[in-house]
């Protein structure tokens, strides 16, 4: 939305007002849309807020879940996977884990950045730990933005690697441009 691109939170709600008072009931979208404004304006608890209120009107979808992931992954780990966590049991981030090649895959495809963060600390956090056997690799699918709109700006694989880096997990060269080990 042009509210997102700007980072303009207020006016985004200030349209959610202005629906209402007009007698429209802000639909997934419009909440969607006002929640990704709010993170593009680093206003998490905006955001939060702002999810919380669609849960009771609507039914959030993936595009809801990435919104508030996208405010929420950075300053606030343990409330993302919460969320993160919720909508896998809603079916929304199905089939994110797999093995590839003999090595665990994490597949971080219809992922935002921000959920893509919050499934990766979980999965280095929680699944990878109690694999048996301990693997000696682990491969991250991202993707490469061949699939993505062209008016979605995003760079998963650059967020994926960052918080690598501050895990202190190493990576190995990869000449896959949407994937990471």
């Amino acid at each position: 939305s042009a509210c997102e691109k700007a980072g303009r939170c207020d006016d985004a709600l200030s349209l959610l007002q202005k629906m209402r008072e007009d007698g429209v009931q802000p639909d997934v979208i419009s909440f969607s849309a006002a929640i990704q404004a709010c993170a593009a304006a680093q206003q998490p608890d905006e955001a939060l807020r702002l999810f919380k209120e669609a849960l009771r009107s609507v039914e959030p979808d993936r595009i809801t879940f990435n919104a508030v992931l996208d405010a929420v992954a950075s300053p606030q780990p343990a409330i993302a996977r919460e969320l993160w966590l919720q909508g896998c049991e809603r079916g929304l981030y199905p089939e994110v884990e797999r093995w590839e090649a003999g090595a665990p895959m994490l597949d971080l495809h219809e992922h935002s950045e921000g959920a893509g963060e919050t499934a990766l600390r979980w999965w280095l956090e929680e699944r990878v730990p109690a694999l048996p056997p301990k693997p000696d690799r682990l491969i991250v699918v991202t993707g490469f933005g061949k699939s993505r709109p062209a008016t979605q700006v995003s760079d998963l694989r650059g967020r994926v690697e960052g918080a690598l880096a501050a895990m202190g997990a190493p990576t190995l060269p990869s000449d896959n441009p949407g994937m990471v080990r």
